[in-house]
């Protein structure tokens, strides 16, 4: 039998992230003796000690506090998302969808067919989750996520069957301002010497290492960032060059600085853009309706 409760852990997650039970108090609108009582009981059921109490300093975690934070932070998050469900079936929907999307493709590949399913099959609701690569594939083959989308890269277990939906050709990202934004295409030797800004993703950094070697660049690394538009307001702001295959609407960067999308003109693979599903695992009704709608991108 399972001793910890829910909430226990989500008081001790509150603390963790507050830095004391006084923060948290306040934070959760809770007696600090509420928080207190269930965190000592937490402590006391494993003989552990999860928390340093530093009266001046709030709180510390120790080694066990840290473990037990990411496991908490997991089994809320998953809480919260059966949670849902239960909600969704309170409400007469009829099927759910648990979608995972690789977070720069979201907006593109995620948002749009969420709302054109929403609107043409009322009684079935998608579940959109933005995720890292490993984190994605991770949630795949642990059964929670029933489809994911993301780049056709480092996919490589037999458990996951792929079909792509899309194949997008890279386009060199240069600030409007810079000599070369007027160009119509660029060839891969006008960017020698120029300082080369890199997207790091999961797989990202092997795909730009290959395309650059490809294209026989060896830039300077002038930044490497997680968010894509960090990368697109450092190239906005001139610190260099970047390779994206996703153009958004917009040409303007989060801090307003304007960006020029180059084609490149060098012959280079086209990077394809796969849905992903457990091969054990047969669709449902709804997950075939959405299936139908990637089907129809390609």
């Amino acid at each position: 039998m399972v001793r910890y409760t829910l909430k226990q852990l989500y008081y001790f997650k509150a603390v963790a992230e507050h830095g004391g039970i006084a923060q948290a108090s306040r934070a959760l609108s809770l007696s600090q003796p509420a928080i207190a009582q269930a965190l000592n009981k937490l402590e006391q059921q494993y003989g552990l000690t999860l928390l340093l109490r530093r009266h001046s300093r709030g709180v510390e975690l120790t080694s066990h506090g840290r473990q037990l934070y990411q496991m908490a932070q997991e089994l809320l998050q998953r809480a919260e998302q059966q949670e849902s469900v239960i909600k969704l079936m309170s409400q007469g929907k009829l099927d759910t969808i648990r979608l995972g999307c690789f977070h720069t493709l979201a907006p593109f590949y995620m948002i749009p067919l969420i709302q054109q399913l929403k609107q043409q099959h009322a009684n079935i609701a998608v579940l959109g989750e933005e995720l890292l690569q490993d984190r994605l594939l991770d949630k795949l083959l642990n059964k929670q996520l029933d489809l994911a989308v993301s780049y056709d890269m480092g996919v490589i277990d037999n458990a996951i069957s792929k079909q792509k939906i899309a194949s997008q050709a890279p386009y060199i990202l240069l600030s409007r301002h810079h000599p070369l934004a007027t160009e119509k295409g660029l060839w891969a030797e006008q960017l020698q010497g120029l300082a080369f800004v890199m997207f790091d993703g999961a797989g990202s950094q092997d795909y730009y290492h290959n395309l650059l070697t490809s294209l026989q660049l060896a830039p300077e690394i002038a930044l490497v960032s997680q968010s894509m538009e960090t990368v697109r307001s450092a190239v906005g702001n001139q610190m260099g060059f970047s390779i994206t295959v996703m153009r958004p609407k917009t040409n303007f960067s989060y801090d307003g600085s304007e960006l020029a999308y180059i084609p490149l003109l060098d012959p280079c693979p086209e990077l394809a853009i796969v849905l992903l599903r457990l091969r054990e695992q047969k669709p449902t009704d709804a997950m075939n309706l959405l299936l139908s709608q990637y089907r129809n991108l390609t």
